[in-house]
């Protein structure tokens, strides 16, 4: 009986390890979209668009970083 509640166990957690990294797998993917949906509309943009908004071109990655962060 013990080797079955064990292995029920072993099984359990392996599965609860499995979702969380998945989990955090989806988020990852998540929060790169979300950097690269930023990352192309700001460099679509003309730098007086960028400018009325206060950017520079130099400015873009740092932006879309940190929008996928918050995200």
């Amino acid at each position: 009986m013990a080797d079955v509640s064990y292995s029920h166990s072993l099984r359990t957690g392996l599965l609860d390890r499995l979702a969380v990294r998945l989990k955090q797998a989806g988020e990852r993917l998540d929060r790169y979209r979300v950097y690269r949906q930023t990352l192309s509309e700001l460099e679509a943009l003309s730098d007086r668009d960028l400018a009325d908004l206060s950017l520079s071109r130099h400015d873009i990655n740092r932006v879309a970083r940190e929008a996928a962060a918050t995200h």
